[in-house]
């Protein structure tokens, strides 16, 4: 990691009316290691089979999921010093020695973000469908924060932009109202889950061109299939169809 800012530079009075220009010091570069998140869906297998162990130095592994490589300050998982020259020990979180080293950061940086980076870098090696996320805007998270810092301990929002470095699939938001209400027709086990009522709900708010009404049925059909009995999601695994249901929504294939 290198400094690529002019270095910090204050006036300091040394003697009534004296002032002396001070240059703070700071490494030209360090060197971090990343942390790493052992999610459930992530690639096991090691340094043979994905990229995120590949960038850890990860030994073969089949039985440890190598998820997410964090790179920032978030207090969950911290980039850590491994060689400062000698400004600071090796293990120490990244936000410290920006505490202690704000020359490096830079003076527009450490004004607006103090010792944190302002962005949170990760590569993904994804091998199953990833937990569903609800991001929530500045206000929000400085809100939830305050509220439950344990929960949230970060009062940022999320705003994201990926970069597929191999090929890779994703779905974003939810299929069209009409296509969930076929579903629900088609796949008894996901009707099961949803409930009668609710899937007549979803057909008859099909049939109306206002978009709220979409969006409210949409919503309490969701709320019931995330909130269904676990007994009752397995009843549907072991039937004939198979769906899931990710970041993208309800997705799901009958079995021939």
């Amino acid at each position: 990691m290198c400094r690529t800012n002019p270095p910090i530079v204050s006036q300091v009075e040394v003697l009534p009316g004296v002032f002396k220009m001070i240059e703070e010091k700071a490494p030209a570069a360090i060197e971090v290691k990343a942390a790493v998140q052992n999610y459930e869906w992530g690639v096991r297998g090691g340094a043979n089979n994905g990229l995120v162990a590949r960038m850890a130095n990860a030994p073969p592994s089949e039985g440890i999921p190598f998820a997410e490589l964090w790179m920032g300050t978030h207090p969950k998982a911290p980039l850590s010093i491994i060689d400062a020259n000698n400004s600071a020990a090796p293990g120490t979180p990244l936000s410290e020695f920006l505490q202690a080293n704000p020359a490096f950061a830079g003076e527009k940086s450490v004004a607006t973000y103090a010792e944190q980076l302002p962005y949170l870098f990760k590569c993904l090696s994804v091998d199953k469908a990833l937990s569903i996320q609800a991001h929530p805007d500045k206000n929000l998270a400085q809100q939830l924060h305050f509220n439950d810092a344990k929960n949230y301990p970060d009062t940022n929002h999320k705003p994201e932009l990926a970069c597929a470095v191999t090929d890779f699939e994703g779905l974003c938001g939810f299929r069209p109202l009409a296509e969930l209400s076929e579903f629900l027709t088609l796949c008894p086990e996901l009707r099961v889950l949803v409930g009668d009522d609710l899937a007549l709900e979803v057909a008859a708010a099909v049939t109306q061109t206002e978009a709220a009404a979409h969006g409210a049925a949409l919503k309490k059909a969701f709320a019931a299939l995330m909130n269904s009995d676990a007994d009752a999601i397995q009843v549907g695994r072991d039937g004939n169809a198979v769906w899931c249901v990710g970041a993208g929504g309800i997705c799901l294939k009958r079995a021939v």
